[in-house]
């Protein structure tokens, strides 16, 4: 972007540019005075302005000339907010805690209202069919209970009721039913699909599962390492440079495929992302981007030489280009735009083994509750045939001496 914007500047003063490429913004070199990249080049004078836009720092400051020229837009942390059943049990979302509790009174009043319903029928009427005096006789609470789980899990019951009134009680608890199962299973169709909104600043990151990358450029070599606030000093230490590993300093290629994934937030420099996004991305994979600022300093300023002759000239070039919005017209056509989402609902979602974790974990809680019911009544059954032995040789000890 500086490179059009000088340009745009040398035409304004009738000058001409002859250029010069540097692999490095330019910092101090260890043990020296001298600097590297054009910081160097300018500090050296043997060029008389920087083509990019460099970051504000106080030991440049006596060796360079920085204009009130700003740059839009910083480097942030791009990625997608992580899915809801990451971070949420979204099998307990679907309702909210007071359809819950009307849920499960609805339940328990209409399993209590069948029980005596039944029993009342018991005692008004003398039943017709040994099968109805059998099933009028095994009527209880263990019966009505398993009547209704089996209703709540859209199961079916021997138990049927011989009567109107308790039959009728029951299409009412199964339409009552029918119609929570499927608002509960629309919901959690939605759910699936819906980002969540749990990372909005650097410490929500820090401490959250995703993954995070850092673009291989010279200043993130610098900024990053050199982190004295908290948070930030944490983020570099637990997420991109953990002890014992390799930093994370990715090329653009492999950290926006990784951040494409997901579980991955990726410091780049926003136009390229958006860029590569725009181009690559399907429609509903825009809706989850998000992201956040990182460098917490002043926006990257022009640079040129210290005390250059013509310092005055750029500076009424600059406020020309400015006053007559050819910068915004610059900026709109080199930088672009963020992707936005207009088609959520759009794409086709997976669902993990990470989705169906609780539902997995009941399923494996029952399978244990089973084994370890089963190894006691194994247990007991051994024990009691152990225990009828031990009786009848007593007996038969007991018997013979007797005799």
């Amino acid at each position: 972007m500086g490179i059009p914007i000088n340009k745009l500047a040398t035409e304004v003063m009738n000058a001409s540019l002859v250029f010069t490429y540097e692999q490095l913004w330019g910092y101090r070199i260890p043990n020296s005075t001298n600097w590297s990249g054009i910081i160097g080049q300018l500090h050296r004078k043997e060029a008389q302005i920087g083509g990019t836009f460099t970051f504000f720092a106080n030991n440049r400051l006596p060796i360079i000339q920085y204009i009130p020229f700003v740059a839009k837009g910083m480097p942030l942390f791009i990625f997608h907010q992580p899915k809801l059943s990451v971070i949420a049990n979204i099998y307990e979302l679907p309702f909210n805690i007071d359809v819950w509790i009307a849920s499960l009174l609805f339940i328990i009043v209409t399993s209590v209202t069948l029980y005596f319903a039944e029993k009342w029928e018991i005692y008004l009427y003398n039943f017709e069919t040994e099968r109805e005096k059998s099933l009028s006789n095994n009527i209880g609470w263990t019966e009505i209970i398993f009547m209704s789980i089996g209703a709540v899990c859209q199961q079916g019951s021997e138990f049927i009721p011989n009567r109107l009134p308790g039959r009728f009680i029951i299409i009412i608890l199964y339409l009552g039913i029918m119609f929570l199962f499927t608002s509960y299973t629309a919901n959690i169709v939605s759910l699936l699909q819906a980002p969540s909104s749990s990372i909005k600043t650097l410490e929500d990151l820090v401490n959250s599962r995703l993954d995070v990358g850092v673009m291989d450029l010279s200043y993130n070599h610098i900024y990053f390492p050199q982190a004295t606030d908290r948070v930030r000093k944490k983020l570099y230490e637990k997420k991109i440079a953990p002890p014992g590993q390799k930093p994370k300093f990715l090329g653009f290629k492999e950290g926006i495929t990784r951040m494409r994934s997901g579980l991955f937030a990726f410091y780049m420099e926003p136009s390229a992302a958006f860029r590569w996004i725009n181009k690559n991305y399907y429609e509903h994979e825009k809706c989850s981007l998000d992201s956040i600022i990182y460098l917490n300093i002043p926006p990257a300023h022009l640079i040129i030489q210290k005390h250059l002759p013509f310092l005055e000239h750029f500076r009424i070039a600059y406020n020309r280009i400015l006053e007559t919005s050819v910068y915004v017209h610059h900026f709109r056509l080199l930088q672009e735009p963020r992707p936005r989402c207009e088609n959520a609902g759009g794409g086709f979602v997976n669902v993990s083994l990470m989705d169906s974790y609780p539902v997995m974990l009941i399923f494996m809680m029952g399978i244990g509750i089973s084994m370890c019911i089963f190894l006691l009544e194994f247990y007991s059954s051994l024990r009691m045939k152990s225990f009828k032995k031990y009786v009848i040789k007593n007996l038969k000890k007991s018997k013979k001496r007797i005799n």
